[in-house]
């Protein structure tokens, strides 16, 4: 018989733990990804020519954007596959139930965003060098080194594609039919991009300035982390 008696904060905290060692070849795969985009980026993500007969200038542009938009696609698939059958079973591994193991997967999540938005910041700072290093071209950032509210922006964005593939995978987990008529539906409006309630939901977002767009995407990370707490709480973890 045991006398140790851990409260629930503990209890989730050794999850946490546990799951940013068990899950951490997600960022081994992110690295290979990012050697990837060092490739597709090396040209840069735009260029201008421009020349009077005697002088010729090309400008090429090197951004983030290129950087986070694979980051965001890596956020979302690792997510999704946090809540598939294989990974439950790490579940087994330690005390654990749906409550406990759904806020420790949002946290190790938080956590791995947070990484991947530093990796993918020094990626662009480690393609710029070697270009200056290898090609001898002279780069002009047009900000400064860092920037704290881009960082916080790129976090913000890779949270949003990490909490959006684990509420998805949580619907599957709930009900494989409901997941389904989740992806056909979400289908059905992609295709339908230029309709204005994307542009409206796009606005809602974005254009209102950097500092509000980090506030929503924080609620609705929030959001889309809490839910499965909820609707997956009466699904106790099995065996087998």
């Amino acid at each position: 018989m045991s006398l140790t008696h851990k409260t629930f904060p503990q209890v989730v905290l050794t999850q946490v733990k546990w799951k940013v060692m068990a899950y951490s070849q997600a960022l081994i795969t992110l690295l290979i990804l990012q050697i990837v985009m060092y490739y597709f980026n090396y040209s840069g993500s735009g260029m201008s020519t421009r020349g009077n007969g005697l002088l010729s200038l090309q400008t090429h542009f090197y951004s983030l954007d290129g950087f986070v938009i694979s980051t965001c696609l890596w956020s979302f698939v690792t997510a999704y596959l946090i809540q598939t059958k294989d990974y439950r079973k790490t579940n087994l591994s330690i005390v654990s139930n749906r409550v406990t193991g759904n806020i420790a997967n949002a946290l190790v999540l938080v956590f791995y965003s947070f990484i991947a938005t530093i990796i993918v910041h020094m990626s662009l700072y480690i393609l710029v060098a070697f270009i200056q290093l290898v090609k001898g071209i002279t780069m002009f950032p047009d900000v400064s080194l860092f920037n704290f509210l881009h960082f916080l922006v790129s976090f913000c964005l890779i949270l949003l594609a990490a909490s959006s593939g684990y509420f998805l995978s949580s619907l599957f987990n709930l009900s494989k039919i409901l997941g389904g008529l989740f992806v056909i539906f979400f289908g059905l409006f992609l295709f339908r991009v230029f309709d204005e309630q994307l542009l409206t939901i796009m606005r809602f977002y974005f254009e209102a300035g950097y500092l509000l767009f980090i506030v929503k995407a924080l609620i609705t990370a929030s959001l889309f982390f809490t839910l499965p707490v909820v609707f997956l709480n009466r699904k106790e973890v099995v065996r087998g």
